[in-house]
């Protein structure tokens, strides 16, 4: 959030790439106000966790101390842009690295037009296409052995085939 007042002194310290300790001071749909010692700093949920969440207080809760990056301080608004996720190993670039192309039992999570979402590490989820579903559409919970045959890191995109189109 921005800096007010006396605030604006702290900010001086405050350069991108420092880790702070903070307390959350509050949580709301889209991130998380934390108290970093007079200053106050924005968590937004998109740098809360590398793991696919539902709500901000699955990961944060009021009065939780924790150890944040500084992404950036706005030069004319004083606005402080905070990360918990870049303190965490990527799971998806070990992933790739670790697991490209190995057959691996994975859960549906969701369905639709594209195909499946299924849920191979609690980290994040992969597309396995409608054209890859055979004659049987998997359902929601369903166990089904699958193989990521492209993980984008970038764009946070994995694309599963089935296990057994390996061996095809």
């Amino acid at each position: 959030m921005t800096a007010e007042g006396g605030q604006r002194s702290g900010l001086s310290a405050l350069t991108p790439g420092t880790v702070l300790r903070g307390v959350v001071e509050s949580v709301f749909p889209t991130g998380a106000i934390i108290d970093l010692g007079g200053v106050h700093g924005l968590l937004s949920t998109a740098n809360m966790s590398w793991r696919p969440f539902s709500s901000s207080d699955e990961i944060v809760r009021v009065g939780q101390e924790l150890s944040v990056m500084v992404l950036g301080v706005g030069e004319l608004s004083g606005d402080v842009t905070l990360s918990l996720k870049d303190l965490q190993d990527d799971p998806l670039r070990a992933y790739a690295r670790d697991s490209f192309m190995e057959p691996v039992v994975g859960q549906v999570v969701k369905l639709g037009d594209m195909g499946a979402f299924v849920r191979v590490r609690e980290d994040f989820d992969g597309l396995l296409p409608a054209a890859e579903f055979g004659e049987v559409r998997p359902e929601v919970g369903e166990e089904v052995a699958v193989a990521a045959v492209e993980v984008n890191v970038h764009t946070r995109r994995v694309l599963f085939v089935r296990a057994e189109s390996l061996k095809e």
